[in-house]
């Protein structure tokens, strides 16, 4: 008698009410006895529930004379909730439904995802619930987390919340649909990371982070959902009698993503965010679940997550990472305290993954350190070794790499040189030209300067890149302009040879034509920046956080101001990372 239900509890609850509220009595209550033996917890809170329902139905207080219930969810297709009209159900399930609606008060256009408690819930402990997640997400403004716009309440006294609506699909299914590489799963694990530790320094556990509370839309931008079980560290004033809302009855979980103590119910901190945090990497990494608890009770649940040990992805799939596998291992220790100790911690050990580096939850050894500088010097390495091997010629990537310092120092040298000689060599005064201002001091010794470096093509583009940044200071764009010209025409072989230097160059020239009001050629002039900037610096690093806030000002000043956002966020990200 009654459905096949699921191992997680919470959606077991959800849909043995939605079948038990249509049966009839005597129905109802030979189910309960029968799930009672099988699954006391779940039939524990379904009386709960089935209870308040009846109660609900009962009331005849004047506040809800003449007010119609829906009896479905497709009933609320075309209602208001303030300035929202529904018009279709995303979800529904035993405890509420998720509508899509539109705004539709004429003022502009705007799409949400509507969650409403269902009718028969709204005078205990799940109305409570219902409430602190209101709380909950009214205190959490992050761009990967889904966001409160609005919340009330309906004529039958049904709180309601109005979301951010998020189109995409779950972690899971967006990483299998696109055929995503390991680097960019690793990307999407960063994102979440990024929201988890956002909540918990606001205080917020989610304590129900899987799969299906993530959802990656096309462009592969990420969102976490359903503050629906969080716990405030600070324990907020939101209350049910008996204690707090998580006390009560069943403890509100998915078991499959639940840490040890979760599952055993004990104190739950952020180290239980994190091991379900590794969980649900596992999943994103090797396509499967670090174990099945289906069938199993609640104590054989927690029996076999405090005691089994997880097998590395590595023994399913040859090749896999052994740095990776460290990471998640230590995501998902039994012991809350040997794991990450925050989740930006946890997201520094992926970036040092990226980045070839010795990842912290690996022993610390020399053979290991080693083997990470070899991996990410290869080519050096192995150039110093067939050095060594043809007789000691070793010494040949030492000279060569002190001669290009040497080079550098005497560039340097010489700009000093001529920058003394030419503030030194023309006397106003003597020449009866006091009144010179210092653009016309600069303008006269320039080109008389820049004259005799025709054969030192090197140091005629450094000074002439240190001169235009002077000019450019004085206010004379259009000298600057000429002058880093001349600096980027003198070495062809600039790029190559030095693209931190060939950056700087196109980057002050689109600083100075976008002084001058050319728009155009600035924003083709920081174009050229980027990739020389990647490739001396990385993709986060002041220089690129700069290069972006400069291709800001310059889409600012042409009024694209969307792009413009855009490109200012980028800079202020990665500054923050920074």
């Amino acid at each position: 008698m009654g459905p096949q239900l699921p191992v997680d509890s919470w959606q077991a609850l959800e849909q043995a009410f939605a079948w038990a509220q249509v049966q009839a009595p005597e129905v109802r209550d030979s189910y309960l006895r029968e799930l009672h033996a099988q699954r006391p917890d779940v039939a524990k809170d379904l009386a709960g529930m089935l209870q308040q329902q009846t109660q609900a139905k009962h009331w005849e207080t004047p506040e809800f004379e003449g007010i119609t219930l829906h009896s479905g969810p497709e009933n609320r297709i075309g209602q208001f909730f303030g300035p929202y009209r529904v018009v279709s159900v995303i979800a529904s399930g035993g405890m509420g439904d998720v509508l899509r609606a539109e705004r539709d008060d004429g003022t502009f256009s705007q799409v949400v995802a509507i969650k409403l408690l269902r009718e028969g819930l709204q005078y205990g402990s799940f109305a409570a619930r219902f409430l602190q997640e209101r709380q909950t997400l009214a205190q959490l403004h992050h761009p990967h987390i889904a966001s409160l716009i609005d919340g009330g309440s309906t004529e039958e006294g049904l709180p309601y919340l109005v979301m951010e609506y998020v189109e995409g699909r779950n972690l899971l299914q967006y990483a299998e649909a696109a055929d995503l590489s390991l680097e960019k799963k690793i990307q999407l694990a960063l994102q979440v990371c990024d929201a988890v530790h956002y909540a918990h320094q606001q205080l917020v556990i989610h304590r129900d982070i899987k799969p299906g509370n993530i959802l990656v839309d096309d462009s592969g931008h990420l969102k976490l959902l359903d503050f629906g079980i969080a716990k405030l560290l600070d324990h907020g004033p939101v209350a049910v009698e008996g204690g707090g809302l998580t006390q009560a009855g069943m403890p509100m979980m998915t078991p499959e993503y639940a840490s040890p103590e979760q599952l055993r119910g004990e104190h739950v901190g952020t180290a239980s965010d994190l091991y379900s945090m590794g969980v649900v990497f596992f999943q994103l990494f090797s396509g499967e679940a670090p174990y099945s608890l289906q069938g199993l009770s609640r104590f054989d649940m927690a029996k076999k997550v405090s005691e089994e040990d997880i097998p590395p992805v590595g023994t399913k799939q040859d090749g896999f990472p052994k740095d990776l596998d460290a990471i998640l291992q230590q995501c998902m220790h039994k012991d809350p305290s040997r794991r990450y100790p925050s989740a930006h911690a946890l997201a520094d050990d992926f970036r040092r993954f990226l980045r070839g580096w010795p990842v912290l939850a690996r022993p610390d050894t020399l053979l290991y350190r080693s083997r990470k500088f070899i991996a990410r010097n290869r080519l050096a390495v192995s150039l110093a070794v067939i050095s060594i091997l043809a007789g000691g010629s070793g010494l040949v990537a030492y000279i060569h790499s002190s001669q290009l310092a040497m080079e550098k120092a005497l560039t340097a040298s010489r700009v000093s040189e001529f920058l003394v000689d030419f503030f030194s060599t023309p006397d106003p005064w003597a020449e009866g030209l006091a009144d010179m201002s210092m653009q016309d001091f600069f303008h006269q010794g320039v080109k008389r300067m820049l004259e005799h470096l025709e054969e030192e093509p090197a140091v005629r583009s450094e000074l002439g890149f240190t001169l235009a940044k002077v000019l450019l200071n004085l206010g004379d764009e259009a000298q600057s302009m000429e002058l880093l010209k001349m600096a980027i025409a003198a070495d062809p072989n600039l790029a190559r040879q030095d693209p931190a230097m060939a950056a700087d160059l196109w980057f002050y020239l689109g600083i100075a034509q976008r002084r001058f009001g050319l728009l155009d050629a600035a924003e083709a002039s920081l174009n050229r920046v980027f990739p020389l900037r990647l490739q001396a610096f990385g993709e986060t690093s002041e220089e690129m956080a700069s290069a972006w806030n400069t291709l800001g000002l310059i889409h600012h000043s042409q009024g694209r101001f969307d792009q413009a956002k855009k490109e200012y966020d980028r800079a202020l990200k990665m500054r923050q990372q920074l």
